[in-house]
């Protein structure tokens, strides 16, 4: 669905394409009219059509997003773009995979036959980062918009703490969170090891670091122990230093430790990462209800 708005620019295109036409007849604008205006220069027109043109240098649009997704991955289009005999139109990566090249909505063969008309709109679409207003100034092409988003350094981070909604940069939650939550966090430095202990049904806790940012000590309770590791919660794209982290859980008689990169997310939605992790065995700690464990982080 698209909506084009051109205003008043339209009727002055029409006025002067009925000049123009009137003009290369050798009538006058309006019949019985002025002699004078039948007279009007073709420089004059030419100005006319300038400044027509200038105005239509751009058009209001607005277009429904879920028209310019490949109807396969459901993903934003991105050219190269192909079709099958009945319009359907899929991007490249998509169309190669199909079963017999043949198109799941009406079982047509795709003959990759490229879709040049709305790769040109696709390309010509451009919009300001949804950031903006948090400091973004960057104009993106629509197949970037998508990808841009999820690494936009200025996107917004949300307080970890469960019904709490408040957001804003890495600063800000952290500013916010030691003035509402304190008492449920651990404070450390980076480079020196401390001490951390958490129940094995806790999903988390909040680490408020020297320099103005939160991580998380993550618990993923299963079946078969728990899985810990860090996150930082600030923007995916964000520029500067990485953070590493060490883990140790220790027993009488052995001790578990990880090594790795702290994940960046901006906002906790309960989901841990599944390669990275320290697995703690069910009944690898002497307590039932606790893990105790030796927490370092360092900045890169």
């Amino acid at each position: 669905m698209a909506r084009f708005s051109f205003g008043e620019e339209e009727e002055e295109e029409n006025e002067m394409e009925s000049r123009a036409n009137n003009k290369r007849k050798g009538q006058s604008p309006t019949e019985g009219g002025n002699q004078n205006k039948s007279q009007k220069s073709a420089g004059d027109a030419e100005q006319l059509r300038s400044g027509i043109e200038d105005k239509m240098g751009g058009i209001s649009v607005t277009i429904d997003p879920d028209a310019l997704d490949c109807f396969i991955c459901c993903e934003p289009l991105r050219p190269p773009l192909y079709q099958c005999v009945n319009g359907h139109v899929a991007c490249r990566a998509c169309s190669i995979k199909l079963p017999q090249n043949k198109c799941p909505n009406c079982s047509q063969a795709i003959d990759f036959t490229r879709c040049r008309f709305l790769e040109k709109i696709i390309e010509s679409i451009k919009s300001p980062c949804c950031y903006s207003e948090h400091g973004c100034n960057k104009t993106l092409s629509y197949p970037e918009i998508f990808s841009h988003q999820e690494t936009c350094v200025h996107a917004p981070c949300f307080c970890p703490i469960p019904k709490c909604t408040f957001s804003g940069t890495p600063e800000k939650i952290s500013t916010h969170f030691r003035s509402h939550h304190e008492s449920s966090a651990i404070d450390f430095q980076y480079g020196k090891q401390f001490k951390a202990s958490l129940a094995k049904s806790e999903p988390y806790i909040v680490l408020p670091s020297e320099n103005g940012l939160l991580f998380l000590l993550l618990n993923d309770k299963h079946d078969k122990g728990n899985n810990l590791s860090v996150a930082c919660i600030r923007p995916g794209g964000s520029t500067g230093s990485d953070f590493v982290y060490e883990l140790m859980v220790s027993n009488a008689e052995s001790s578990l430790q990880l090594k790795a990169s702290a994940i960046n997310v901006r906002k906790w939605e309960g989901v841990y990462p599944s390669k990275v992790f320290l697995l703690v065995p069910q009944n690898f700690c002497s307590s039932y209800v606790d893990i105790v464990l030796n927490v370092c982080i360092k900045s890169g």
